[in-house]
């Protein structure tokens, strides 16, 4: 999907709208707001595996534990350490 995306802006746009594009599409953050975006990804990065991975078996056996999948666990997680980081 992003070989299509990217094929597309390359054929489909002339040169002066890809420059165009590329000068207004740019994005500046602060030191602050860099830090935030590397320590979201972090925390998604490091939890999403697991809260993928870890409900499944609980899932499969059915029972009072199916409602585990429907959990946003990595929001849970990030919501946490997110308050836990605030606070220092």
């Amino acid at each position: 999907m992003c070989e299509i995306d990217n094929a597309a802006y390359y054929i489909g746009l002339v040169e002066s709208v890809r420059v165009r594009m590329d000068h207004v599409g740019r994005v500046h953050l602060t030191e602050r707001q860099a830090d935030d975006l590397w320590f979201g990804k972090a925390v998604a990065i490091s939890t999403l595996p697991w809260a993928l991975l870890l409900p499944m078996p609980l899932i499969a056996a059915g029972g009072q534990f199916t409602w585990i999948g429907s959990l946003p666990i990595p929001f849970l997680i990030f919501a946490a350490v997110s308050t836990f980081k605030c606070q220092e």
